[in-house]
């Protein structure tokens, strides 16, 4: 397959997905957003961080140094849980006498969303907060919020 065709498609995909996406959230050298993935009825939704060329950030286990995105969902409403599923596309850099695993560019996180009541819908309330560094690290938070209709949890038709 031609590359132009996969990147136009990509592009299309992207676009049509911002009409499920929350408004982005822009921090000093980061930004986000929550996105719902339409997929049959399985609760899946994504948070897409874009950091600042020449800037990192840290995943899940960060290494020697640094600390790990922390995601906070006390402010939603009907959630249960949500799964987040981190993303193995990181840089293993080494920096002074440590190893660390950096982030860098787009980030994707795909979520798994229980709600506490299938039937209703689901107000997403993130609170971010993530290191965030260029030669040294500082701390960026970012709010998000997105609402899940009912029909994203109800079960995929026979």
């Amino acid at each position: 397959m031609p590359r132009v065709f996969i990147t136009l498609l990509v592009l299309v995909t992207l676009v049509s997905l911002s009409a499920f996406a929350s408004e982005w959230s822009e921090g000093g050298h980061v930004r986000a957003r929550l996105v719902a993935i339409p997929d049959g009825g399985n609760g899946v939704a994504m948070l897409e961080v874009e950091l600042e060329d020449g800037w990192h950030s840290y995943g899940q286990e960060p290494g020697d140094a640094g600390l790990p995105p922390h995601f906070d969902w006390a402010g939603s409403e009907n959630l249960e849980s949500v799964e987040i599923e981190w993303p193995e596309t990181f840089e293993k850099r080494e920096m002074d006498m440590f190893t660390v695993n950096a982030y860098e560019g787009t980030i994707h996180f795909p979520l798994a969303i229980t709600p506490e009541d299938a039937q209703s819908d689901v107000a997403l309330k993130l609170n971010l907060k993530m290191m965030v560094c260029e030669h040294i690290c500082i701390p960026e938070t970012l709010d998000l919020a997105l609402d899940l209709k009912a029909a994203n949890f109800e079960a995929p038709s026979p």
